[in-house]
């Protein structure tokens, strides 16, 4: 299936692709050769929170669970009755 790319515009910052369908028909689709600011920042905002997120919240809920079973939010160990840590020197 041959295709062809040509510009568009003078700025030549826009291209427009041909393919040829089965049916005869030409399939006209722009391709943007350089980002759209304010959107391109927005998603790459909104992608990386969603990542921090479902990288840091494992480890909360581990520490959180923890502490509310009286144990170091660290390493786990059990503090019934002690201050700090004896394993890792951790505090509650």
């Amino acid at each position: 299936m041959p295709t062809r790319f040509a510009p568009i515009s003078s700025e030549e910052n826009v291209w427009v692709f041909d393919a040829s369908l089965p049916a005869n028909a030409t399939l006209q689709m722009l391709l943007p050769l350089r980002p759209i600011w304010p959107g391109f920042a927005i998603d790459a905002v909104f992608y990386a929170g969603v990542c921090w997120v479902m990288l840091a919240a494992p480890g909360v809920v581990v520490r959180w669970r923890r502490r509310r079973r009286g144990r170091c939010p660290a390493c786990g160990y059990d503090l019934a009755g002690l201050d700090a840590c004896p394993e890792c020197g951790g505090g509650r």
